[in-house]
């Protein structure tokens, strides 16, 4: 062979060779790129996780409606970065089992959340709206009634059931209760044995 054939082989050889370790380091610093930015989909979503928890928190604090609109964003958001995410892992022939479940945890997780917000709803954000509202005007009715009719022993056993009411709203805690309807039990039995007529004790207990 002559030589002049032997460099240009050995040229062409060369030349093949820096096409393919230049491919190959592209490839590498695509796979890289597409993997440090699977990394910071992960940690984005880590980051939304823990808003929408203390979205989560701030809202049975505080029962304030915008905390709700506030969690929907946040949930919104962390579906579309899971969607980045999981594009990514396919393309790159990896698993997404793992993703996958955390986004059936994520979903019951709001299913759940929307679940006490409707209960939550209809006790009663505020102390005027809900149930929670409907039993203050009634003891206000009550309290009106005992005051007309000069129940001064029936109108102490109420503001007893007033302050178990607040208490247990403010603390949530069940000996709160438990007292609430030992003091229930006592206006009961009090109203019973009152000078009030039949139809103003129906009344006061309907």
């Amino acid at each position: 062979m002559l030589i002049r054939t032997k460099l240009m082989l050995s040229v062409v050889v060369s030349l093949v060779a820096f096409v393919a370790m230049f491919l190959l380091q592209l490839y590498t610093s695509d796979v890289k790129s597409t993997l440090a930015d699977a990394a910071n989909n992960i940690t984005e979503i880590e980051r939304e996780v823990l808003q929408l928890r203390v979205t989560e928190k701030d809202f049975f604090a505080r029962l304030d409606a915008k905390y709700i609109e506030r969690h929907d964003a946040i949930y919104v958001e962390i579906n579309n970065t899971m969607a980045i995410l999981k594009e990514a892992l396919i393309s790159r022939g990896l698993s997404t089992q793992s993703l996958s479940s955390f986004e059936q945890s994520l979903d019951t997780y709001k299913a759940i959340f929307s679940e006490l917000v409707i209960l939550q709803n209809e006790i009663g954000l505020t102390p005027k709206t809900g149930l929670y509202g409907d039993l203050r005007q009634s003891v206000h009715n009550v309290e009106s009634i005992l005051k007309e009719q000069g129940q001064a022993g029936l109108s102490v056993t109420m503001l007893q059931l007033r302050r178990n009411e607040k208490d247990f709203m403010l603390r949530r805690a069940q000996s709160y209760l438990d007292k609430f309807d030992k003091n229930l039990s006592l206006f009961k039995s009090q109203l019973q044995t009152s000078s009030l007529n039949s139809q103003t004790k129906a009344q006061l207990v309907s």
